[in-house]
């Protein structure tokens, strides 16, 4: 491929402009290029004639004048970008009787007089001087870009989004007793990690000039007492079973979960530590814990299963079908219509149309 050019030339009578047309899809001679260079050498033409020459796009001369043709040495034009980041030289041949030819040298000196100092193009000088293409843009210096760097980032590996939103079936009823409202983790789970920040690279431009690289941010976690950090910092693992929230981008464990009722607003409670609950538990819903649950009010016909102690402040009426099921012991005021069963002991006051088991034994004390 090489670019179509244009050349003073002798003639016979005078002087004129060659043109070779482009080969192998190079590019089109360009008219602009062609009266900015004879204007530039003060050169009169006629810009109809010349058009039309080179919309043929065939070998052809224009006649310029009478006389000797102008003694016009190899010269170019330098084009440099408004970032400063690339400068562009284009070459126009000398004259039939061009006295000089510019040189690599000579072309390195040009450029550091115009204040170009940095990422200068030897090798493609060179492969110009050697070939010599004119009308052709060859890149005489490139600046070195910035490279960006990247901010930290914290993946985290629960939601961190909690609402109560209820469970859409597979048939697409919605279960409101499941409210998706605990995030559940275990001892040594891994709660969330930094993917550290990557700092940048400066750059610089042909003038020299330093391109600072814009600041990166870093990313740290902020806990609780219930979470700890790897050796390296970069990784959050929960100290034990509970919930786990972000709050204000602060991770929070709690092994005590925390409600005042158990209703509608809270659905079902299916939690890895102990759950506390403030006020009542309403019929027909269901509290599992890992630890213990303690109840402040009192226990309609729901179902409370702990692996550790079931502690009822003012008691349970099951209305014949409340459960109780403890890994370790049931304390409550009174137990009424209810099945209850626990690996220890269970101790109330008063015991009505209920059937209780302990592993140790039933205390009545009322």
């Amino acid at each position: 491929m090489k670019n179509g050019y244009f050349r003073l030339v002798e003639l016979e009578q005078g002087f004129g402009v060659h043109f070779w047309p482009p080969e192998d899809g190079g590019e089109k001679i360009m008219i602009a290029e062609v009266v900015d260079y004879l204007e530039k050498n003060n050169l009169i033409y006629d810009l109809s004639v010349l058009k039309e020459k080179i919309d043929a796009g065939v070998k052809d001369t224009v006649f310029l004048g009478t006389g000797p043709c102008p003694m016009i040495s190899e010269s170019y034009k330098l084009s440099i970008s408004e970032d400063k980041m690339t400068a562009i030289l284009r070459f126009y041949p000398p004259s039939g009787k061009g006295f000089k030819l510019l040189s690599v040298e000579e072309m390195v000196r040009d450029l550091r007089f115009r204040e170009i100092t940095f990422g200068i193009q030897t090798e493609n000088l060179q492969h110009f001087f050697a070939a010599r293409e004119y009308c052709k843009d060859i890149i005489a210096a490139k600046g070195k870009e910035i490279v960006y760097g990247k901010d930290a980032k914290i993946d985290y590996y629960f939601n961190t989004d909690i609402h109560a939103r209820p469970t859409v079936r597979e048939d697409g009823s919605v279960d409101f007793f499941n409210l998706n409202a605990i995030n559940n983790c275990t001892e040594n789970m891994l709660l969330a990690q930094i993917t550290p920040e990557i700092k940048g690279e400066s750059g610089r431009n042909i003038k020299g000039e330093v391109l600072e690289a814009p600041a990166v941010k870093a990313a740290y976690f902020r806990y609780n007492r219930n979470c700890e950090t790897s050796e390296d910092k970069l990784q959050l693992f929960a100290k034990v079973n509970g919930h786990v929230t972000l709050v204000d981008g602060m991770v929070f464990v709690s092994d005590v979960y925390e409600v005042e009722d158990v209703d509608n607003s809270t659905g079902n409670i299916d939690y890895e530590g102990s759950v506390q609950i403030n006020g009542n538990v309403l019929s027909n819903f269901t509290v599992r814990a890992k630890g213990n649950v303690i109840v402040s009010g009192v226990v309609e016909g729901a179902t409370i299963v702990a692996d550790g102690n079931i502690i009822i402040t003012r008691g349970m009426n099951g209305m014949n079908k409340g459960v109780l099921s403890a890994g370790g012991n049931i304390i409550a005021k009174f137990l009424e219509n209810s099945t209850v069963e626990a690996d220890g002991y269970v101790q109330t006051e008063s015991i009505l149309h209920s059937n209780v088991r302990a592993g140790k034994y039933v205390e009545v004390n009322g």
